[in-house]
């Protein structure tokens, strides 16, 4: 490890790298009927050296923040990287609070104030079997770096491997398990695990891999956790999907509404042979396998001129556009072009005197619900305008699903096990041409 704050979260940046490259080297109310039999539903192959490490993943838990809190539940420490001999022993509910100015960090707590600079502190508990360290009222697993971000910015990061990763990870993102839900629960563990190793170092130069939000993955830490879904995260152990020998892009979201989506129509992104869109049925004429979900199909309401004030904060933001007050009034929104995908291409928004055209899951952010939330998703079935004098007085919107629909479709998976099929099947169906794999066997102590 070397010494001042870049230097360390280089240093914790080379171990999962070197970790991840390793990696490489090696080589629903009713039942819907399960999809026909997949001749590839082997189980998850076992790799010849599937005894390796767990990655460590460094979780972005509170960026760039003005104040941070940290505690624990029995005795820990904190020194600063590169010191050898500099870790200092906190006892048991003692609290340190940390706060940045002028660029450098400093830390209030046992009764003195100390200016720390440009160096990275790291916390970690005396007994890491069980002791929790906590960041405000929330508890995690492993341990923490804390630098400064900013002028008067501050970042928290919990290190903390793979799997005790995942623990806080899955029941935010799909919630319970249970008989009839458990293997897509292990199916989202899978998922959930090929995402972090495919973004490792996304956020590299702001300090960690990964955010602890809904820009990568919702994480609850050791307070998420449930023993129900610990064990389908157990039971998968180290099991992530390939292609062409590198983790997926396994994204998720929670209803496809009927249809999966490709990355290249919702993002613009580059398409993918396992993201490409499919109808998520066994077959032609059945019901989709995420019809339960409450989002399959909804309805939003505007009054017309909440509508307009909407558009006219959202879309200089998103398109470029500027002077929103030049428009005039909205007149009416119309369906232009629709991707294979049925998600909607181009959306035209008429205002008096401007037309914009939109796309994609862009749209899902530019109009906005009355409640300030976004649009469900982009697959819009159908919008109806009701005009008055000239104006947009009413906008209703049908559409269909939750979230961008790229990849697996956790309803449709929850669907899926319901009719009996086992968490590989489901991950094939979604991530066409994968290959599964188990990278490694270790639990953490």
């Amino acid at each position: 490890m070397g010494s001042g704050r870049t230097d360390p979260r280089g240093g914790w940046a080379g171990r999962g790298s070197a970790l991840l490259i390793a990696f490489l080297l090696v080589g629903c109310a009713s039942r819907p009927a399960p999809p026909p039999a997949d001749p590839d539903a082997s189980p998850a192959r076992e790799d010849p050296r599937s005894q390796g490490p767990i990655p460590l993943v460094r979780v972005g838990i509170a960026p760039d923040v003005s104040l941070a809190v940290l505690s624990a539940d029995g005795a820990w420490a904190v020194g600063i990287m590169g010191r050898a001999g500099s870790a200092e022993a906190i006892p048991a509910g003692a609290s340190l609070r940390f706060h940045a100015r002028g660029g450098s960090l400093h830390l209030d707590g046992l009764g003195t104030t100390r200016a720390i600079g440009s160096d990275t502190l790291y916390a970690y508990p005396k007994d890491r079997g069980s002791t929790r360290l906590s960041v405000g009222s929330t508890r995690y697993r492993g341990e923490m770096l804390v630098f400064a971000s900013g002028e008067d910015r501050l970042t928290v990061v919990n290190v903390v491997d793979l799997e005790s990763y995942l623990r806080g990870v899955v029941p935010a993102e799909i919630g319970r398990s249970g008989p009839e839900r458990i293997e897509a629960v292990k199916a989202q563990a899978v998922a959930a695990r090929t995402y972090t190793l495919a973004n490792m170092s996304r956020w590299r130069s702001r300090g960690f891999d990964l955010l602890a939000t809904v820009a990568d993955q919702v994480y609850l830490g050791a307070d998420g956790e449930r023993a129900d879904v610990d064990e389908a995260v157990r039971a998968t152990t180290g099991v992530v999907a390939l292609h062409e020998g590198r983790p997926i892009l396994a994204y998720y979201s929670s209803t496809c509404g009927g249809i999966t989506a490709g990355p290249e129509t919702v993002w613009g992104k580059q398409a993918r042979p396992y993201l490409k869109a499919r109808r998520c049925r066994a077959r032609r004429g059945a019901d989709s396998f995420c019809a339960p979900s409450p989002y399959y199909r909804w309805i939003e309401v505007w009054d017309g001129p909440v509508l307009e004030t909407i558009l006219k904060r959202t879309l200089p933001g998103a398109t470029g556009e500027g002077d929103p007050e030049s428009w005039g009034r909205l007149v009416d929104l119309e369906i232009e072009k629709r991707s294979n995908d049925k998600r909607v291409e181009e959306l035209e928004i008429r205002f008096e005197k401007r037309r914009i055209t939109i796309g994609g899951d862009a749209i899902r952010w530019v109009l906005r619900r009355p409640d300030g939330g976004s649009l469900r998703s982009a697959l819009l079935l159908e919008i109806q305008v009701e005009e008055k004098e000239g104006r947009a007085n009413r906008v209703a919107v049908r559409g269909a699903g939750f979230g961008h629909g790229v990849g697996l479709c956790q309803y449709g998976a929850i669907g899926m096990a319901r009719a009996g099929v086992d968490y590989l099947q489901i991950l094939r169906f979604y991530y066409r041409g994968v290959r599964l794999v188990r990278a490694y066997r270790a639990w953490p102590a």
